[in-house]
């Protein structure tokens, strides 16, 4: 799995990063080292969470690298 597109989204949100993790936080229930570990490419997200994620950047799947 490719995670340099959401480490790219998210720093392109220098104002906006704990609004993002912190919305994270709040729609998946996960504590804020998994978020940390997600935006790092450290651990894949769940169907769920990485649905929720392209939901939140407008991001594919696929350009998520989730999908081939």
């Amino acid at each position: 799995m490719s995670t340099n597109a959401l480490r790219k989204y998210y720093e392109k949100l220098p104002n906006a990063q704990k609004d993002f993790k912190r919305i994270l936080l709040e729609r998946t229930g996960r504590d804020a080292t998994t978020i940390n570990r997600w935006i790092n490419g450290d651990v894949p997200q769940a169907k769920l969470e990485r649905d929720l994620v392209a939901e939140m950047t407008g991001l594919t799947l696929k350009e998520l690298g989730y999908e081939k």
